[in-house]
């Protein structure tokens, strides 16, 4: 099993349920980001020397969760993504950047946006949207620590998670109990492990026309046909 954290987590479980049952119809888009609070430190510009870069790194998450929601057999149809250096330009040398968005359109009439980002100055804050024939879900949509807020002077504010763990630290602990009561009671596994490597293969894609400037076509087979210049922002 590869642990994609977030189909364990409570609130995206929920929206999968909701969703299953029908409640927004036919799911056509998602739009998911991970975006990471901004470390100056320079970790992720070494980082970046062998994550495989943003998409592969950061959206495989977001990625898994478009296979999930629009089902395992779902086939790209066409890859696209584009990227900035805004705050870490020195991930030049490695072909990396420290925002990226890539659309990825499905051979069944579906399509997933993606946005991954090191920039965000207030903190961690992963978002997805699925978007449905007849209504939509949102997770994490208003993004906070807790359920407090603050008024003082300023206005009225609230915290959010500085880091990933923070939002996610609890679906970490349901994915180590699920993964041990399938291996010591055979119990059956909550994702399959060729999901995993397709949410992989995608990120790797959306890599290669993010680094070259390209689209990416496939056939309804999953093989690759041709590639194309990708628009000009």
């Amino acid at each position: 099993m590869c642990g994609f954290s977030r189909r364990f987590d409570e609130s995206y479980r929920d929206a999968w349920e909701k969703m299953d049952r029908g409640l927004i119809g036919r799911p056509t888009i998602i739009r998911s980001q991970t975006c990471d609070k901004h470390d100056p430190s320079g970790f992720f510009v070494e980082y970046a020397a062998w994550s495989g870069g943003v998409f592969v790194d950061m959206s495989v998450h977001d990625i898994d969760l478009a296979l999930w929601f629009f089902g395992d057999d779902i086939q790209v149809k066409s890859v696209s993504a584009y990227g900035v250096r805004a705050v870490q330009p020195e991930l030049a040398k490695y072909n990396d950047y420290d925002n990226a968005m890539g659309i990825v359109e499905f051979w069944n009439g579906r399509v997933a946006n993606f946005y991954c980002s090191r920039m965000m100055a207030h903190g961690q804050e992963d978002v997805t949207e699925i978007i449905g024939t007849e209504g939509k879900l949102t997770v994490n949509g208003l993004a906070q620590k807790n359920h407090v807020q603050y008024y003082g002077a300023q206005g009225v504010t609230r915290e959010i998670p500085a880091h990933y763990y923070g939002r996610f630290e609890q679906a970490f602990v349901g994915e180590a109990n699920e993964f041990a009561a399938a291996c010591l009671d055979n119990t059956a596994l909550p994702l399959k492990l060729r999901n995993a490597v397709k949410a992989v293969e995608i990120g790797a894609l959306l890599q290669e026309a993010l680094v070259k400037g390209i689209q990416i076509r496939l056939n309804e087979a999953g093989q690759r046909i041709s590639d194309a210049p990708a628009a000009k922002l």
